[in-house]
């Protein structure tokens, strides 16, 4: 029987299946969530330095195509912060939050 229901079949197997599963999720969105991070980080710190050498071209891109979409929403929310003649985009330090959020509740 599976999960205590007569005429299936599993029993034990099937139960111990399932945490299993959950744990694999988990450890999955674990890591999609730290490689997201570290592209957050390397698109804020990249503009904080506009003079990179060409040859890191190819990361920057990879960062701003992965972060785009989630930076998005929060720049509509909150568009950029205008401080002396300069514009403060803080749509990353929202989406550092709510990676932090997930992470922890999540």
């Amino acid at each position: 029987d599976v999960g205590g229901r007569p005429g299936c079949v599993g029993g034990a197997a099937a139960r111990t299946a399932a945490p299993a599963a959950i744990a694999l999720q988990a450890s999955l969105f674990g890591t999609v969530l730290d490689v997201f991070y570290v592209a957050v980080l390397v698109r804020i710190l990249t503009s904080w330095f506009p003079n990179l050498p060409p040859l890191l071209d190819p990361v920057v891109n990879l960062a701003r195509q992965i972060t785009e979409p989630v930076f998005q929403p929060f720049r509509q929310l909150i568009p950029p912060l205008r401080l002396g003649n300069s514009l403060v985009d803080i749509s990353g330090i929202l989406v550092i939050f709510l990676i932090n959020f997930l992470r922890r509740y999540a």
